[in-house]
């Protein structure tokens, strides 16, 4: 399933299927989850998933980069940029498929 996308429509089917619940309730519950994430990504909150990994914003200071079509030089401002930290269990998974 590695680079697949899923529709909220899938996720739920295959929700609703393996736990045995209500369609409706199992959108629902994929809604409020993503919800969940976009609120914490948003307001820059650490985010752990047992088993799976966390997200974490790392500031990122100004520096003098390079216009690659120009060459005049750049600098980039001030920043926050989240950062995926997989677990162990998540790279095997990964170098395994």
């Amino acid at each position: 399933m590695l680079n697949n996308k899923v529709s909220i429509a899938e996720l739920a089917e295959r929700l609703a299927l393996r736990f045995n619940i209500a369609q409706n309730d199992a959108v629902t519950i994929v809604k409020a989850t993503r919800d969940f994430f976009i609120d914490n990504i948003s307001a820059q909150n650490r985010i752990v998933i047992k088993r799976f990994g966390s997200v974490k914003y790392t500031k990122v200071l100004p520096y003098e980069s390079r216009n690659p079509l120009t060459g005049e030089k750049v600098v980039t401002k001030h920043k926050s940029v989240p950062r995926f930290t997989p677990v162990r269990s998540t790279i095997r998974y990964i170098d395994d498929n």
